[in-house]
């Protein structure tokens, strides 16, 4: 899928102001300066990824040496392509080094918190839309399934935490009615824990559970979990 080519719809200063926002919330931390300022040393950048995903970053170092500092950026750039951030939502050491493109360094980080699942702020008039572009339904059901769409506020069945951004729903099989809502990093094999997509689930009393692990849970099964993308897919 391409990427949507109004990506930084969003100004300068929504962006910064979001990322600011996001930022400060995860690490519980207030900013201390002005937002190229805070992050120029790359430190608190590593350490609010490492908030998101625990290990995300394992060397990065204090230190007033600008090499050093490059090398912090550059760990959490890296981190983020891992993570699966496209390049053209990523940026490069200089551009916060040099404090010469700080929108991009807000966008990474405005896109990760849509792509990690946190959802999109309501306040937001030109909000900057993150998206696959076409539909990414899968369907593992004879009927569709049927309910909110990404926009709607939900919470994770795993985590309780709200799923206003990318979700899989998951249809309950004995009642289509009840649909299950998790961050695609939630929606886990419920004996083994691997994470699983959407399309790769299998429903036993209501839950989740990969190819293997369904065999051993119920070995008779014939359903298929009907299951809705409707996260983010980076290309």
């Amino acid at each position: 899928h391409s990427l949507p080519e109004n990506r930084c719809a969003m100004s300068e200063q929504a962006l910064i102001a979001e990322a600011t926002e996001f930022i400060a919330k995860t690490t519980g931390q207030p900013f201390a300066g002005s937002f190229g300022e805070y992050l120029r040393d790359g430190v608190v950048l590593c350490e609010f990824l490492n908030k998101l995903k625990p290990g995300s970053v394992s060397n990065f170092k204090k230190s007033k040496m600008p090499f050093v500092c490059m090398e912090n950026i550059s760990a959490y750039t890296k981190a983020c392509k891992a993570l699966g951030l496209p390049d053209a939502y990523n940026f490069v050491t200089v551009d916060l080094w040099d404090g010469s493109n700080l929108k991009q360094v807000a966008l990474s980080v405005v896109t990760l918190k849509r792509q990690l699942g946190f959802g999109f702020d309501k306040v937001a008039k030109d909000q900057i839309q993150v998206s696959a572009g076409a539909d990414q339904t899968t369907q593992l059901a004879a009927s569709p399934v049927k309910g909110a769409t990404a926009e709607k506020a939900q919470s994770c069945r795993e985590c309780n935490r709200s799923v206003t951004g990318g979700c899989v729903e998951m249809t309950n099989s004995d009642k289509p009615a009840e649909i299950y809502y998790y961050h695609p990093r939630c929606f886990n094999c419920k004996k083994c824990g691997s994470n699983l997509k959407s399309g790769q689930a299998s429903q036993f009393q209501t839950l989740a559970y990969c190819d293997k692990c369904i065999l051993i849970v119920n070995p008779r099964h014939t359903i298929r979990a009907a299951t809705k993308n409707m996260g983010f897919k980076f290309s």
